[in-house]
């Protein structure tokens, strides 16, 4: 039986409107034709695309296509150029005239386009004529007004000092315009008796330097205004000329040295240039730094007006190198070759014979040709010499050379020293024979510096010419078309200075470091010469190379090393904002904290507050310490009128003798001289004690009060053991503690810092917060014992000032030093003592270091909150860089002989809170901490800073130059004991070390 149930009944017309089996895609895409459009636009355009370059598939998109609209298939060219045209509308100036289509880079590295290109980038900064090879090597600053290269891309530090010690070095420095004057002899050296001054040097009026033979160097101050308001150091150099016996040979048109002006027309009528007459008038050229130049000018024709001397800057007319190191004599000896300058006509030179060269007319004159002779003659001789400092000093010579591109070496090479070309004979006695005619030059003639630059052949041509040689590789012979150049090349000696003592070990660096020639160009052959140089194995370098070099020579750089000058105050007030705004960018805790540290300047050396400090201690002023530095901080100026630089050669040289005799040893026969009358049985110690008092009332007599207390004095450290100084490194005096502890042991490495309180307004004011929010802690703290903070100052340390309490203990001390901190238990800082057998170990224990600062004991079951009452209440002081007043220190309150504090003051009756606290803390919102006085910022008494310092390669340890006021170094001759050597403290800014080192006068 079919259990299934009974199938339903389906109605005829029911089932003749259900849905079909099978879809009429006619009429279907007719009912949904515009649903297939709008997705057929989804397909075609991918996201947002706007260009028709993304509407293809991304693995049909190619790079070419986005710029190249041939590349794209051929359905969408179409709308790309009308996407193009409209880009182009858009983007023009004026709405409607489409942009000019940019220039391709073949077009935009034509020789001719690329010179328009960097004329335009110069409107700001000019370049020097090697700035394209500099900038390809160097990083690059703008400084002065000019783009000048600052180190190579390489490491260089090791291996520029190894080519300036046993090489060449190589350096542009033609950024230092010159400035000519014209006029009388006689007039010329009146007008610049006003700019210079005979006491720091020879100048320009000296018989050494007026003939020509001798390149010098001055410093220029303003208008009578010597010792103060110095401008900047100057190189220098007078037109040399022939005797009147020579340069009246020939008819008496005049020599080369001639007063005359003889103008000599060439064939095509024109003026080519002029040669020297006979006439009362003379030249004098000065190279002057770029920093300075608007400043020597404005005082040049001031002066130069009264005097009727003509005052013009040559602007970039004269090019300069400088080769340092003892193969830049090998490396100038190859590069440069004399050139004929007799007129041989040569087939070749058929097109060009009419026109005459400036070198065929200018050796026409009479006396002309018999000078480059003698030069050729002189330049033979120097080939037998084998360094540079063996020549004459600052010796000038002239020469007419060869084009360097056609000598230009197949690749680079390494001149050295010829021995063959040695002579047996003592160079030094062929080198001072210098003679008028060595120097005169036809560079001097305005009208010949441009004729060199005009004839010069461009390198395409010579490339072109040296492609069709039938011997590659022979050198060009171009006859009367290859240029003749005229160069100079000055002498400047190296240096080796002394260290101290007068034994030959003291001397730092070796004999002649340093020196090499300058050689002076014509401009548009800066390049030519530059390459030159660089293929024989000279290294270029940068103004950071230059600086270590001045360093290891122990003379100053312009214009960091100037202090007293005003281009120097903006140099070091624009490193001073560079070096601030770098150090705050960092986060607190990878910057070093100076104000723990104890370091009040760490970006610039405040020479102004140093000086009126030692002034006002030498005055016996006895102000305040915080008047005193409001007072300083008030006088700082960029113009320093009221103090200067120690440059006399005379009271230099006093100082640098009194140094040495310090270090000298002393002779027994001193020691057995009998005594005086009336001295009996101590007769030697009062002899051996007055004779450095006497010396140094002396000197002080010698340099006269104002110096002494107004001047400050070019020095150089050298460090006696571990450790490199740094810029900005300050220079202290030791103390009797800290020699006797580096005679006891000469591995001793210096004290130490202690660190110092940082005080806050924020630390204030969450101070004040929680002791507002505890009143019985407030209460509790009046029987407790407060916990001291680090001490900011010397004042906290123990450091009084006269007619104030002080103990026993530091009344054995000096007048010249400082009572060191109770706390501080090291024998850097105590007089040696037997260890006392009651002390426990840790206290008869020495150390090579000194401790920091150790907190007072306290019970370490006392509550946080007690212990944060207690730091309140002394950072709520009345004088907030002291927590503890100085006319509280008394004997009674003062620490022991093994280092362990007293007890303090009793708290005051209102529970430890005194009146002026409370206005203190009243007003800590609306006030700052008082500014800590320079002298009183560190334990050690600060007498000068350091310009530049580093690990100097020369003596194979630390080395730095700097300055010391004149009151601090007589202060340092006074305390220091006979017999040793002169040594000081150096601490860096970010360093709480110092470390000994020897300190002289360069």
């Amino acid at each position: 039986m079919d259990s299934s149930p009974p199938r339903a009944k389906v109605d005829k017309d029911v089932q003749d409107h259900s849905d079909p089996r099978a879809i009429n895609v006619a009429s279907f895409a007719t009912a949904r034709a515009a649903e297939i459009n709008t997705m057929m636009d989804a397909i075609t355009s991918v996201g947002s695309a706007r260009v028709p370059f993304q509407r293809l598939p991304r693995h049909m998109q190619r790079r070419a296509m986005s710029h190249n609209i041939k590349r794209l298939p051929r359905w969408m060219r179409a709308a790309a150029r009308q996407q193009a045209a409209k880009d182009r509308n858009l983007k023009s100036k004026d709405g409607g005239t489409p942009l000019q289509p940019k220039k391709s880079r073949r077009h935009r590295r034509r020789p001719g386009n690329l010179q328009e290109e960097y004329q335009r980038r110069q409107h700001r900064h000019q370049w020097l004529e090697t700035h394209i090879w500099h900038a390809k090597r160097f990083k690059m600053v703008e400084k002065w007004g000019w783009k000048i290269p600052l180190h190579p891309s390489d490491k260089s530090a090791r291996a520029t000092y190894r080519a300036t010690a046993r090489h060449c070095v190589l350096m542009d420095i033609s950024y230092n315009q010159v400035v000519e004057l014209s006029g009388a002899e006689e007039k010329i050296i009146a007008a610049m008796k006003h700019l210079t001054s005979s006491d720091i040097g020879l100048t320009m009026a000296s018989k050494a330097f007026i003939s020509g033979r001798r390149h010098g160097e001055v410093l220029l101050y303003h208008r009578d205004c010597y010792p103060h308001r110095v401008m900047g150091p100057i190189s220098y150099l007078w037109q040399a000329e022939l005797p009147p016996c020579e340069s009246d040979g020939g008819g008496g048109r005049g020599g080369a040295g001639g007063r005359e002006e003889a103008r000599t027309v060439g064939d095509t009528g024109g003026e080519v240039m002029a040669a020297e007459g006979r006439g009362g008038s003379r030249r004098l050229w000065m190279w002057v730094h770029p920093s300075c130049l608007n400043e020597v000018l404005d005082e040049l024709r001031d002066v130069c007006g009264t005097y009727e001397v003509r005052v013009e800057s040559l602007g970039d007319e004269l090019l300069r190198f400088r080769l340092q190191g003892p193969l830049a004599h090998p490396i100038l000896l190859d590069a440069l070759q004399l050139a004929s300058v007799t007129k041989k006509l040569d087939r070749n030179d058929a097109q060009t014979q009419d026109v005459p060269y400036w070198w065929e007319k200018y050796y026409q004159l009479p006396g002309h040709a018999q000078v480059h002779e003698k030069q050729a003659e002189a330049w033979k001789e120097l080939g037998l010499v084998q360094t540079a400092t063996e020549v004459a000093s600052n010796a000038v010579f002239s020469l007419i050379v060869r084009d360097p591109r056609i000598l230009l070496p197949k690749k680079r090479t390494k001149c050295m020293v010829n021995p063959d070309r040695i002579a047996d004979i003592p160079s030094n006695i062929r080198g001072h024979n210098l003679t008028p005619e060595l120097s005169i030059s036809p560079l001097w003639n305005a009208d010949i510096r441009q004729a060199v630059g005009e004839e010069q052949e461009a390198t395409h041509e010579l490339n072109q010419l040296r492609s069709q040689l039938l011997v590659p590789g022979t050198d060009l012979e171009l006859g009367r078309r290859e240029s003749r150049i005229p160069v100079l090349l000055l002498q400047h000696t190296g240096t080796r200075q002394l260290i101290s003592g007068s034994g030959a070990e003291d001397y730092a660096g070796m004999l002649g470091y340093g020196g090499g020639w300058d050689l002076v160009l014509p401009r548009k052959w800066g390049m030519a010469f530059w390459v030159g140089l660089i293929y024989r194995g000279a290294r270029a370098c940068g103004l950071r190379e230059m600086g270590k070099l001045c360093l290891h020579r122990n003379v100053p750089r312009y214009p960091e090393d100037f202090p007293d000058s005003e281009t120097g105050c903006k140099e070091v007030e624009a490193l001073a904002k560079e070096l601030e705004e770098t150090f705050t960018r960092k986060p607190p805790a990878k910057r070093p904290n100076h104000a723990k540290l104890g370091v009040c300047s760490p970006f610039r050396a405040p020479w102004d507050k140093l000086i009126h400090e030692w002034t006002a201690r030498e005055s016996g002023d006895q102000t305040s310490s915080a008047d005193t530095a409001a007072e300083s901080a008030d006088r700082i100026s960029v113009e320093c009128s009221d103090w200067c630089v120690l440059r006399s050669r005379e009271k230099l040289n006093a100082v640098r003798e009194e140094l040495h005799s310090c270090g000298k040893r002393i002779r027994r026969t001193h020691q057995k001289k009998p005594s005086k009358p009336g001295l009996q049985g101590t007769g030697t110690d009062v002899s051996l004690s007055s004779e450095p008092a006497s010396r140094i009332r002396c000197l002080r007599q010698k340099l006269g009060v104002e110096v002494t207390k107004r001047t400050l004095v070019w020095v150089g450290v050298r460090m006696v053991g571990r450790g490199f100084p740094t810029q900005f490194a300050m220079i202290c005096l030791p103390t009797s503690a800290d020699l006797a502890e580096l005679a006891k042991n000469p591995s001793y490495g210096g004290p130490e810092e202690p660190i110092h309180k940082e005080f806050s307004r924020k630390r204030m004011r969450k101070a004040a917060k929680m002791e507002e929010k505890d009143d019985s802690v407030k209460r509790a703290k009046v029987s407790q014992k407060a916990v001291p903070e680090p001490p900011s100052t010397p004042r906290d340390m123990g450091y009084v000032k006269e007619g104030e309490a002080v103990s026993e203990e530091s009344s054995t001390l000096s007048s010249g030093e400082q009572r060191p901190l109770p706390t501080v238990t090291s024998e850097a800082q105590m007089p040696a003592q037997e260890p006392n057998k009651s002390e426990s170990p840790e206290a008869s224990r020495s150390s090579d270091k000194v401790h920091k600062m150790d907190y007072c004991q306290f019970d370490r079951t006392e509550s946080k909150a007690n212990i944060l009452s207690k730091r309140t209440d002394q950072l709520l002081a009345p004088d907030n860089t002291k927590s503890v007043a100085a006319s509280d220190l008394t004997p009674s309150a003062s620490s022991t002989s093994n280092g362990q504090q007293g007890a303090d003051p009793p708290p005051s009756a209102s529970g430890g809170r005194t009146e002026e606290a409370s206005q203190a803390k009243a007003s800590s919102d609306a006030t700052t901490p008082a500014m800590v006085p320079l002298l009183e910022s560190c334990t050690r008494t600060v007498i000068g800073f350091l310009t530049n310092g580093a690990q100097a390669f020369s003596c194979g340890e630390g080395m730095g130059v700097g300055f010391c006021v004149t009151s601090g170094l007589l202060e340092l001759m006074r305390t220091s004991p006979q017999g040793r050597k002169l040594v000081v403290l150096v601490r860096n800014t970010q360093s709480l070390q110092y470390r000994f080192a020897y300190i002289y006068v360069p």
